[in-house]
Parts: structure tokens; C-alpha cells; sequence
């Protein structure tokens, strides 16, 4: 990397006040618009990216007015994560864990016997009785105010349902039945979960 100063240069002997104020306006304005989204502070990391500004090519509406958005990374935790911030100054975090957010936070598909088959995100399940299954989120969820898509493998002529019957940021507990106009009967079947959050 080549080595510069970030101090505007005096005047040289043979250079005219009137010349080295041109310097000095255009060395400002060149300082303070590479220095918008680039690192300038004499270290190792001059010419890096604090952020990246962007700004708005075209108008929302007729009476909309040009903003900005700025991607830009800082620490969290231990981890660098990505963010994005609006004009209004509203953050959004992008990456978790150097992973791209997703509303997705676990599937799983498992066969009657509770195994998992197939890929699975954030997610392992056990049979714990006939109809019964525990879905184990390999890492909490933020809190239990999620949405889960449940979906049991039904057999022609003999419709299944499925409830709840614990939800936590730990763990998805569910039980699948027989629905029918009789006492509902309990029974083993493969299912799709799907677990969504913002």
C-alpha cells in the first residue's frame, strides 16, 4: 500500500498564498469525500471501508425526496456483524453469528419414528410416545413468540391433525391424532416443521 499523509502540504517557497489556498480547498474537499466511507487515520487499516453509503438514484414518488442507506459492520459480542441503517436511522441487523438473518430460524422433516431425515436447520426430534414428538432447537430461539408450520403425513382416508402442546424458545413439543367425530386417537406419522421469527 502506498504511504501518504493525511495533512494538507504548507506552501512551498515559490508557491503563491492564492495557489495554496486552491490546495487547501481541494485537498479538504477530497479528504472529506473519500473520508465519507474510507478509513483515514495513519494506521495499517487507511483505504478500508467504515461503511458504504448509497444513495437513492430515483425518487419514491413526485413529492419523495433523495435519501441515503449506509451498510456499515461493528462488534457484537465477539463477532463482526453486517447492518444496514435507513434514512430514518433505523437499524437492521443482517448477519448473526456470520450467518444472513433469515425469518427461517429451524425445519425439520422426520419420519413416524421421530428421526430426522434429510437436512435439518437448527433443529433435532425424538419420539417420546405414540404421536407424540419433541423438536429440540439446537440454538434458542430469541423467545417463544415464533410462528411453526406443522404438517403430518397423512394417509388416504384418514385424516390427522396436529396441536401444540409446548412451545418454547427450546423446544417445540406436538402431537398428531386421528380427528374424527370419536375420541381423537393418538398416532405415529412423519411431519414437516417449519419455524419462522423476525
Amino acid at each position: 500500500m502506498a504511504t501518504y499523509t493525511t495533512t494538507c502540504p504548507a506552501p512551498t517557497g515559490s508557491e503563491v498564498l492564492t495557489e495554496n489556498a486552491k490546495t487547501v480547498a481541494n485537498w479538504t474537499a477530497l479528504a472529506d469525500t473519500i473520508g465519507t466511507d474510507h478509513n483515514s487515520m495513519g494506521t495499517t487499516k487507511d483505504g478500508q471501508h467504515s461503511k458504504i453509503t448509497l444513495y437513492q438514484t430515483t425518487k419514491p414518488s413526485a413529492a419523495g425526496t433523495l435519501k441515503t442507506g449506509y451498510f456499515y459492520t461493528k462488534a457484537v459480542d465477539t463477532a463482526t456483524e453486517a447492518f444496514y441503517e435507513d434514512a430514518a436511522g433505523t437499524e437492521v441487523q443482517l448477519t448473526n453469528s456470520g450467518s444472513i438473518n433469515s425469518f427461517i430460524k429451524a425445519f425439520i422433516y422426520f419420519n413416524s419414528a421421530g428421526k430426522g431425515q434429510g437436512t435439518a436447520l437448527n433443529a433435532t426430534s425424538v419420539r417420546n410416545a405414540t404421536g407424540d414428538y419433541t423438536i429440540t432447537f439446537d440454538t434458542d430461539l430469541d423467545d417463544e413468540n415464533y410462528v411453526a408450520t406443522v404438517t403430518p403425513q397423512s394417509n388416504v382416508g384418514r385424516e390427522r391433525a396436529v396441536d401444540i402442546q409446548t412451545k418454547t424458545k427450546s423446544i417445540l413439543q406436538v402431537r398428531c391424532f386421528i380427528s374424527s367425530d370419536k375420541m381423537p386417537e393418538a398416532v405415529d406419522t412423519a411431519m414437516n416443521i417449519t419455524v419462522m421469527s423476525t
